[in-house]
């Protein structure tokens, strides 16, 4: 029946049990009205990668009305063009044991028939050294062009060290993508460096990344993945720091060695956000912070809670940079810092934070605007009384132009790096806090 009504399908998901003859079934559907598709497919069973084939003529050559194209476990690329496709997902289980057929250069081929794509998304790709450059393929044609691209995320593993360096650098070098387009990165296997390599190939390919505005970092020992997000004036860009074994030390370490391995570019930086759940990887970071980013004057610090345990990332720690003066000097560290956004979990952290916007104000650098976050649950008077407003606000206030108060439960997504990003406008914050955050959902 599916075949027989495809011509009226616009809409079409479609997963294929290991028993199904999937070859067949893409070639007679009849795709003329199809306009948003996703096919997902028992990877290894699916049929479509014998032979080492690379491309498949996916619905009989047709598609040219598609929009949106999601392949989950499907090994090879369409043999089509897909004239007016704006949304590209390529999603693979990662498995060093099954790299895919195609390359690099038959990537770009393929895209090179939807220039109008907007979002492409591609993840979990596992590539043979020799499938990631174009060295051996003649330069048969200039740059591609997408101009209308928004989004690009490519998170991968190549079977040798020195060729997983070299991806991003092959496949920008071959793409003419605009200043305004949000890039992620992740690469599985590679070097400690790994992310220095790819910072540099986006520098030298895409127009606009001089100067880094806004920062985001994220530091934790409860996950693999610890990132960096860098917003330039235009577009923005986020690395991402795994490896094959779980270092939340050299994580840090990494992320430090790449901070100062670019300090032009960090120079005008004006806001940093600083997610963290552990104490002594911040405590290894933030002596430096002040001198990689000398111009900040919007800080956040975001405590990462997990549910179920028991240890605190403390606020005390956070705060250190802020009442510390730098060694040998009379002056407070980031004299220009006006705004703060913290997280207030106990009696504990409101006074360390009272006391940290005591010694700005003394030293004649107060800050101006502060957002709290805390825990509604714990706003309880005497007797057990709900107050409206946190005990310690009327001490805060004392010392800040203005404070904003963020009710937030402890049931926020604690997995979800960019919770931050509706947050802005939802409670009104200061201006000083960056609006254009790019959120991924990889």
């Amino acid at each position: 029946m599916l075949i027989r009504e495809a011509s009226r399908i616009r809409e079409l998901h479609f997963i294929a049990p290991i028993t199904r003859d999937l070859p067949s079934f893409l070639t007679s559907f009849d795709a003329s009205a199809l306009q948003h598709c996703l096919l997902s497919a028992e990877r290894g069973s699916d049929s479509l990668t014998r032979n080492n084939a690379r491309f498949f003529p996916f619905f009989s050559g047709q598609g040219s009305s598609l929009r949106s194209l999601c392949f989950h476990d499907i090994s090879v690329l369409p043999a089509n063009t897909f004239p007016c496709l704006t949304l590209m997902v390529i999603r693979l289980k990662p498995n060093d044991n099954y790299p895919v057929n195609w390359d690099l250069y038959d990537l770009v081929n393929f895209l090179s028939g939807s220039p109008r794509l907007e979002e492409i998304y591609i993840g979990d790709i596992s590539w043979r050294m020799e499938q990631v450059s174009f060295s051996l393929v003649p330069v048969v044609r200039a740059p591609l062009s997408l101009p209308r691209l928004r989004y690009l995320s490519l998170t991968y593993s190549a079977r040798a060290t020195e060729s997983a360096s070299h991806v991003v650098e092959h496949l920008l070098s071959r793409l003419i993508i605009p200043p305004s387009c949000h890039l992620y990165f992740k690469a599985r296997g590679g070097p400690r460096n790994i992310n220095q390599v790819l910072l540099e190939s986006v520098r030298r390919h895409v127009a606009g990344r001089d100067a880094v505005s806004h920062v985001c970092f994220w530091i934790t020992e409860f996950s693999c993945d610890q990132s960096i997000q860098l917003v330039f004036p235009k577009g923005s860009l986020r690395l991402v720091f795994a490896a094959s074994s779980f270092n939340p030390v050299r994580y840090a370490e990494d992320m430090f060695d790449l901070l100062c391995s670019f300090p032009q570019l960090f120079t005008e930086t004006q806001e940093l956000r600083v997610h963290y759940s552990e104490n002594n990887l911040l405590r290894k970071l933030q002596p430096s912070l002040p001198a990689i980013f000398p111009n900040i004057t919007a800080l956040s610090l975001v405590p990462f809670l997990v549910p179920g345990y028991s240890g605190h990332a403390s606020l005390t720690i956070g705060l250190e940079s802020l009442t510390e003066l730098p060694e040998g000097e009379r002056k407070v560290t980031w004299p220009a810092l006006d705004t703060l956004w913290v997280s207030v979990t106990d009696k504990r952290d409101a006074t360390q934070l009272e006391t940290a916007l005591d010694f700005r104000a003394s030293r004649g650098h107060p800050i101006r605007h502060l957002t709290v976050r805390y825990d509604p649950r714990k706003k309880k008077g005497k007797g057990g009384v709900e107050n409206k407003v946190p005990s310690f606000a009327a001490a805060l206030e004392e010392h800040v132009k203005e404070i904003t108060l963020m009710e937030l439960s402890r049931h926020e997504p604690s997995r979800e790096i960019d919770w931050m990003v509706r947050l802005p406008e939802r409670y009104g914050l200061p201006s000083a806090f960056h609006r254009d955050w790019p959120s991924w959902n990889i």
